[in-house]
């Protein structure tokens, strides 16, 4: 799988060809020609590098770093003007670097490289930190699955409680939005069923006996970020039906309200049941469970990762009980034990 998604924007054909040659064994390459078009890449997709020249036709290629810095880690400004000014100009409005188009072939792949070893430390201080296994198979597929560009898609993440699927969660959404963007968490086996419309779509100031001020949903605060709703196979077949259409429409109306609140985020569901079944019996939305499976993904129970429980244990020694920083490790422990 390629690692990284790079946008290039540059009006000069044979300019893009050179970074192309550049970057073809780095990743995937998208390319925008006017700021207009880099303007409506931005909005829909999420990169790790977006290159782009200073000139642009008309267009000032700096006044959209602002926009790619808004989502995307890495501006890069290149260009073969060198004087300071525009250095400088670049570096105030975000750029991360800006590289001379003359040494772009010597400079640009030492850059490229250093963003891997980031991505890279990302995932390994994941595993180090919080997800614990030695599994060689599931590392595996947890590395390919970070590299997927989740923007706007949807996940399901299927398991036993206490395989680690919220902290899953976490790692896909670092990589997709970065630590600093919304991550929305909803426990729908926690909220009410007459209480989770209200808590999912949010509500206006009188819109039922107690709704004494108007409420955001977890929809609207998950916007440009992420929303995880865990124990989703337990969500009412009514709210399935309305979770639906929002997901579909990207719209949904507060409880009370008149007028539709257009959210984009990317969702995952977790969920310890068989939904198969559920669909079965009657108790979960076919229809709704393909549109939240775009992408799934099923963690080993830890009674197939035997020799995680000597890495659990240590981890537990390692701690004060009193200051537990993460409690997965604990939970974990605990259906190793009762299994």
């Amino acid at each position: 799988m390629k690692a990284l998604r790079f946008l290039i924007i540059e009006d000069d054909k044979y300019f893009r060809l050179t970074l192309r040659e550049i970057l073809k064994d780095f990743g995937i390459i998208e390319e925008a020609t006017t700021t207009a078009e880099a303007q409506e890449k931005l909005k829909n997709s999420v990169y790790d590098v977006v290159l782009t020249d200073i000139e642009l036709g008309d267009d000032n290629g700096v006044d959209l770093i602002p926009l790619i810095r808004k989502n995307h880690e890495h501006c890069l400004v290149v260009s073969s003007y060198e004087s300071d000014d525009f250095i400088e100009r670049a570096y105030e409005r975000g750029a991360k670097h800006y590289l001379s188009k003359n040494q772009l072939k010597q400079q640009l792949p030492v850059y490229i490289q250093k963003v891997l070893q980031q991505k890279g430390s990302h995932f390994e201080s994941f595993l180090r930190d919080e997800f614990v296994t030695s599994d060689p198979e599931l590392v595996g597929e947890l590395k390919r699955l970070s590299e997927i560009n989740f923007k706007n898609q949807t996940l399901t993440i299927s398991g036993p409680t206490g395989t680690g699927k919220s902290l899953l969660g976490k790692l896909i959404h670092e990589m997709t939005y970065g630590a600093k963007s919304p991550l929305v968490h909803l426990n729908c086996s926690e909220v009410p069923e007459n209480l989770l419309e209200s808590e999912l779509f949010g509500h206006e100031k009188g819109a039922f006996t107690g709704a004494d001020q108007k409420k955001d949903g977890k929809l609207k605060l998950a916007s440009g970020g992420t929303l995880f709703l865990d124990e989703v196979g337990t969500m009412p077949m009514s709210m399935q039906q309305k979770l639906l259409k929002a997901i579909d429409e990207k719209s949904f109306y507060p409880v009370g309200a008149t007028s539709p609140i257009k959210t984009e985020f990317t969702l995952i569901s977790a969920t310890c049941e068989d939904l198969q079944k559920k669909i079965a019996e009657g108790n979960f939305r076919e229809d709704l469970y393909y549109r939240l499976s775009g992408f799934h993904f099923d963690l080993k129970p830890l009674a197939q990762r035997l020799g995680d429980i000597e890495l659990l244990i240590r981890k537990i020694q390692k701690s004060s009980l009193r200051r537990f920083p993460n409690y997965h490790f604990l939970v974990q422990l605990f259906f190793i034990i009762t299994s």
